[in-house]
């Protein structure tokens, strides 16, 4: 994979409230977790995104282009399932259960 350069597009994403969510459900948090991050690897893979850093559940990745991070972003929607998944009982913040940024920078 080709590092992006130049222009690049940024994602970082966040699962609200995952704090309370990994106190209140230890028994679940991890298998959540790990559901999340194998879906949001996948959609920054499917669009050439290089993630840089993973800090607990937050992904932070870069994008040879704005469209490619934003179909990324679109793709990890499906993150929407885990609370029903999880049985944590998360609620979505509009269409998500985490709240995602795209920023450019020249």
């Amino acid at each position: 994979m080709t590092l992006p350069s130049g222009t690049v597009t940024f994602l970082f994403t966040d699962i609200e409230g995952s704090t309370k969510l990994a106190q209140e459900h230890p028994d679940k948090w991890e298998d959540m977790r790990s559901r999340h991050h194998a879906i949001l690897q996948s959609a920054m893979d499917a669009h050439n995104g290089y993630v840089f850093q993973v800090i607990g559940d937050a992904f932070c990745a870069a994008f040879h282009t704005a469209k490619d991070a934003l179909n990324a972003a679109i793709d990890s929607r499906d993150l929407r399932v885990l609370g029903e998944l999880g049985g944590l009982g998360a609620r979505p913040h509009g269409d998500s259960y985490r709240r995602s940024r795209i920023a450019s920078q020249r």
